[in-house]
């Protein structure tokens, strides 16, 4: 096997919190809650559950949790870190953000956070209405009766059910990516300005999968306004890819963080707390938490 083939979770024991995951909420596979309980179950000490641009899924873990504990069964040194993963663009090119210890009563974020939501559900009802007039099986009517989050993952999983795809990978690949029949672009908030908005509401902005999203030209720009970490370790990032974020990260001052980016089990290969820090990264990691 390839250097460049060998994911990071391959070469990485002693992992103890995965901080990029995803619930129901927006275009996961299980609820907050039972996220919450698999990573108790598989011994992790911290977590964050990062939604795309909402935190709902945030406030039902942390709901969830202050409840399990007020039952004794969680481990006191277990550490819930709310986060959000926001959807913008430099010059055009994704850049994913996510956003840790938000404050959700910020207004400036909650516009933001509101628009990006009615956006991403008008951009999958799009993709369902152009599939329908091709003769793909659903409709905006049978897919909104599945009660799913409109997304272009779950509008994936609706043609993986009906037969006529093998993967949701193979349908971003064949169908909604850049150069595909149902594309559509997005209009998504610039990059620089996202993170002043979520500086402003008390958040700690991190570039999400830098390297997966080819975006680290401009990680010094984003320094420049505020950004306060990069994610090195990422289930579809090499170990070579870490190596070489967390020398930036290294020389521009920023703190790292590590996460699988967890959908499902079938998801681009990542698994829950297979990828994200060990106890002395994560130590470092909750030294940027704002003071309360």
């Amino acid at each position: 096997m390839s250097q460049a083939a060998i994911r990071p979770s391959a070469l990485r024991p002693g992992i103890v919190a995965d901080l990029h995951t995803h619930s129901t909420c927006s275009d996961g596979r299980l609820s907050p809650e039972a996220i919450i309980d698999r990573a108790l179950a598989l011994g992790l000490r911290g977590l964050s559950i990062t939604d795309h641009d909402n935190l709902a899924g945030s406030t039902r873990a942390a709901t969830y949790l202050r409840t399990l504990r007020e039952s004794g069964s969680v481990p006191e040194d277990f550490i819930f870190v709310p986060g959000i993963e926001l959807s913008t663009s430099t010059e055009g090119r994704d850049v994913h953000l996510l956003v840790y210890w938000p404050r959700s009563t910020g207004r400036e974020l909650a516009g933001l956070l509101a628009d990006a939501e009615e956006r991403r559900r008008e951009r999958a009802l799009r993709i369902v209405d152009l599939l329908a007039e091709d003769g793909w099986p659903v409709s905006r009517e049978s897919f909104l009766a599945t009660g799913l989050k409109p997304n272009r993952p779950n509008v994936a999983r609706v043609l993986i059910e009906s037969g006529r795809a093998p993967s949701v990978d193979w349908c971003f690949g064949h169908l909604f990516n850049d150069g595909c029949p149902y594309h559509i672009p997005r209009f998504e908030v610039d990059t620089c300005e996202a993170i002043r908005v979520a500086l402003r509401a008390g958040g700690v902005p991190v570039v999400a999968h830098p390297a997966h999203y080819r975006c680290e030209q401009w990680i010094e720009r984003f320094s420049r306004v505020g950004l306060e970490g990069l994610e090195a370790w990422h289930s579809l990032q090499t170990a070579q890819d870490a190596t070489r974020l967390i020398a930036v990260a290294r020389r521009l001052g920023l703190a790292v963080s590590g996460g699988s980016d967890w959908h499902g089990d079938t998801v681009h290969s990542a698994t829950l707390g297979g990828v994200g820090l060990t106890a002395p990264e994560f130590s470092e990691f909750l030294k940027l938490k704002p003071q309360e």
